[in-house]
């Protein structure tokens, strides 16, 4: 998080005193119920999680600097789209959604594990490898 965030302000390095300073900041927010950390990424509570385009910022297209909670998102988009998909398409079209115009081994490792997550917290439906939206 400490490079990104310095990557954004233009800086090339992350000293310890920056990491500090920026741990710091993220401890003092989420004590004060400002953000909450899931996983490797901060988010504001409540806030709904959005599927962005990164076709126009190669710099982004990352796919471990995308939450799961996006990536879960997308899928969704997608599934409510084809009215039900079958699962490998599901994570191919995912990623488009997200702006990779390629899906890399990695990038489809990804995805299925978000849908994995998804179906496990009843965010989606398996059937028989055709993942539709509960009802």
């Amino acid at each position: 998080m400490a490079r990104r965030v310095a990557n954004g302000a233009g800086l090339n390095r992350v000293g310890s005193r920056i990491r500090a300073t920026l741990d710091h900041a993220v401890d003092t927010a989420i004590r004060r119920n400002r953000i909450v950390r899931r996983d490797d990424f901060l988010s504001i509570p409540g806030a709904q999680v959005v599927a962005r385009d990164r076709s126009g910022f190669p710099q982004a297209r990352k796919i471990n600097l995308i939450s799961k909670g996006e990536i879960i998102e997308a899928v969704k988009i997608v599934v409510k789209r084809s009215y039900g998909i079958d699962r490998p398409e599901a994570s191919a079209a995912a990623a488009k959604l997200l702006g990779f115009g390629s899906v890399t081994q990695r990038i489809r490792a990804e995805v299925d594990t978000a849908i994995s997550y998804a179906v496990a917290n009843k965010e989606l439906v398996n059937g028989g490898g055709h993942l539709t939206l509960p009802n």
